[in-house]
């Protein structure tokens, strides 16, 4: 299986250059950065992965750690792809959803996998339908089309959980599609093929740049506990690159504060970076604000919660994995510890975070 979208490392690299201006010398690469091949479970790219492709490449927090990150996108694969990338050693590491790893664990087959730092500290995927739907509950959608970014999307999940909490059937109340994202989704929307649109907040916010606003559907209480896009690798793989793993989780780490602390900046470096996701021939002021919707969106869902009783980067919260066994019935799963470790988080945590916070606060593109 092959990433269906590699990252240019040049792209990279120029918004590197572009950042010592702004930010002044970047700390100089150590003589032999470790190589990590890098998948993202995304169909495409977009400014709300830039804490792990654009920041920490241009202001050097990967250089830092001696890494050389590659990232690709495993495009319309998602998740599955991805895991099966990592998990057959065709990549080193991986980011995306728990489903397809914990899916196969309740079936019996540990694919040799744990997620070792959580992005998403709220669970991101909602229903959202458009504001003037008459659907007020999920129950209201009895017998409509749903549409997801793909079949392989955690959001396929998503829905027969709240189907079946909502007293209905999926597959028959409830039959989900994939519309593919942005304008592709749009168009299903305004066209009347789908009633509602599965996705993480992130990704409905994008469509409010095409004109189409959308509102989501209560989730189930339950949710509030879960998470969303975590870090993962193969097990073998940490125990023989523990510090190159640590260095990944620490580098996001910073990017994600980076990011929080000051989104228009992030939004820019990542601009310069892939001058392609800048939208062309419009109003420029007009492009930055969509942008800051949609990043204002993932800051909501990378931020701690209310819940979060230990403030630490990419710390997995207990109840969050009883959660996981719960609402997705995977009571076979006798040992969750096993896919989900918080082995690495103090030494990922080993930095000074309020340095970070101010040098984003300062930052200017």
């Amino acid at each position: 299986m092959t990433p269906a979208f590699p990252i240019q490392r040049r792209t990279l690299l120029r918004a590197a250059a572009a950042a010592t201006v702004s930010a002044g010398p970047l700390r100089a690469l150590a003589a032999a950065p470790s190589r990590v091949r890098y998948v993202l479970a995304i169909p495409t790219l977009s400014v709300v992965i830039s804490n792990q492709t654009s920041i920490p490449t241009a202001l050097g927090y990967y250089d830092e750690e001696s890494v050389r990150v590659e990232p690709v996108l495993a495009g319309a694969a998602g998740i599955t792809g991805a895991v099966q990338l990592v998990a057959s050693g065709n990549q080193d590491m991986g980011s995306g959803s728990f489903i397809p790893v914990m899916s196969r664990a309740a079936a019996g087959q540990d694919l040799g996998l744990t997620f070792f730092y959580q992005q998403i500290r709220s669970y991101p995927v909602e229903v959202a339908v458009p504001t003037d739907h008459p659907a007020r509950t999920l129950a209201d959608l009895r017998g409509k089309l749903i549409g997801v970014p793909t079949l392989a999307n955690e959001g396929v999940a998503m829905v027969e959980f709240a189907a079946r909490e909502a007293g209905l059937v999926p597959g028959t109340d409830l039959r989900v599609i994939a519309v593919g994202a942005g304008a592709q989704a749009g168009q299903a929307l305004r066209s009347g093929q789908v009633a509602a649109y599965v996705a993480p907040r992130s990704q409905t916010r994008q469509l409010e740049s095409l004109g189409i606003t959308l509102r989501a559907l209560p989730s189930p209480p339950r949710f509030k506990d879960l998470f969303g896009a975590s870090n993962f690798v193969r097990r073998d793989y940490i125990a023989r690159n523990r510090r190159t793993v640590v260095g990944v989780g620490r580098a996001i780490a910073k990017s994600t504060i980076f990011l929080i602390n000051n989104p228009e900046a992030a939004i820019r470096l990542h601009w310069k970076a892939f001058p392609e996701q800048m939208p062309q021939g419009g109003n420029p002021d007009k492009a930055l604000q969509d942008a800051m919707r949609v990043m204002k969106a993932q800051i909501e869902s990378l931020s701690f919660q209310d819940n979060d009783g230990m403030h630490k980067w990419g710390y997995f919260r207990p109840q969050s994995l009883a959660a996981l066994i719960d609402i997705f019935g995977w009571t076979k799963v006798q040992r969750p510890q096993d896919y989900f470790t918080n082995d690495l988080i103090d030494e990922i945590n080993a930095f000074d975070a309020d340095k970070i916070a101010a040098q984003a606060r300062s930052f200017r593109v």
